[in-house]
Parts: C-alpha cells; structure tokens; sequence
C-alpha cells in the first residue's frame, strides 16, 4: 500500500495572458493485489483533488473524487499499462465546471476562458494507457514510450463527445525518485486542451 500527495506547480498560458501557482493538492491511496496473474499486476487507487488554487486561472474551486483501477504487463525490455478511472465532483456549488464553456471578462471588452488545468464535467470515465521500452542504466531503469488519455462526460442533458490525446513520456526510476516528462497533444474535436507539457517528480518516503 502506498499513501501520499501530488503538490503541483503550474505554469499557464492562454488567450495572450499567463498566470503561475500553485494548483490543487491531490492526495491518493495506491493498494496493490497480491499475486496477481503471471506478470501482470493490477493496483486500486483512489484519489481526492482538494481545492488548493492561488488563482482561478489555475484550477478548479471544489473537491473532486477519482477511483481507479491499474492493471500493468511487463517483461525486461517493455512495459504496458492501462489506467481506468470515474472521476466525481463533491461540491458541486463550487464547481467552475458543469459541462460547459465558463468565461470571464477582462476590461478590453473581449473574453478568455477560465481555467483550463485539468477541465472536466462533473462526473466523467478516465482511461490512460501507456506503452514502451524499458532500460537499465547506471542510475536506475529509463523508460520512453507512448501516451494515450481518454476522457468521456457523464453528465445528463450533455452531448460532449470523447476527448482524447496523445504523445511521448520519459520516466527514470533512480532509487526512491521517479522523474517523468510527458508531451500530450489533442486529436479529437472535442478539446480540453491543444496541447500539454508535464514534468513530475515523485519521491517516495522510506518507511
């Protein structure tokens, strides 16, 4: 079992403007089965997004809860993974999203849009799935593959169709930090965003 937290750092631009801070907190809750099939394995998850935002450009004002289930196959040299996921808004009178395009004025008479730091409805199916070659290295293992996400609103009364992107990550496990840059670049009409850069780095705590 794993516990922690996902501080983030955000850096925006959008319709001209930019805006940095800090993002909303998620905490998260990782249980892997025990002896699953060959060499496979599969991990439960549950995630709670916490509204944390310096700034509404930067994400949304309300607490978000996100299970997932992870199931995973790898050998020496690749690896493949599939990520699925319901995500639901708790607070939904603090909510910068319901399903459609919110915006706010500035004072040269025109409008951009608010936050576009992880869009969603209020309730919406997650998958994610990664694939990709593996290496040992004199500081820890490298892995470069492909990313693909896919999101997909439940909310009534909507006709929002599947939103999907893709593009290269790069992940180094060096002892007890994994590093990881992504590249995601949407191919779907339906766009919560044009493109994507993001560069984690994940420590885990020695128990």
């Amino acid at each position: 079992m794993a516990l922690g937290a996902r501080v983030p750092f955000i850096a925006l631009s959008q319709a001209g403007e930019s805006s940095n801070g800090l993002g909303n907190i998620v905490g998260f809750g990782t249980w892997s089965v025990p002896k699953f099939v060959g060499q496979s394995a599969m991990d439960l998850g549950l995630q709670l997004e916490v509204p944390t935002v310096s700034s509404e450009e930067l994400g949304d004002a309300h607490f978000l809860l996100l299970p997932t289930v992870r199931v995973g196959w790898s050998e020496s040299s690749w690896a493949l993974s599939v990520t699925s996921g319901y995500s639901r808004v708790l607070d939904m009178g603090h909510s910068e999203h319901d399903g459609h395009h919110h915006h706010h004025a500035h004072g040269d008479g025109h409008e951009a849009p608010k936050s576009i730091v992880n869009p969603h409805a209020a309730s919406e199916l997650l998958l994610r799935g990664d694939v990709g070659a593996q290496w040992s290295i004199p500081p820890g293992v490298l892995h470069t593959g492909l990313r693909v996400d896919g999101v997909q609103s439940l909310d009534a009364g909507t006709e929002t169709g599947p939103f999907a992107a893709a593009g290269p990550v790069i992940q180094l496990k060096t002892g007890k930090v994994v590093s990881e840059v992504a590249a995601l670049l949407a191919f779907t009409g339906n766009n919560h965003y044009s493109n994507r850069a993001v560069a984690r780095i994940h420590w885990v705590i020695p128990q």
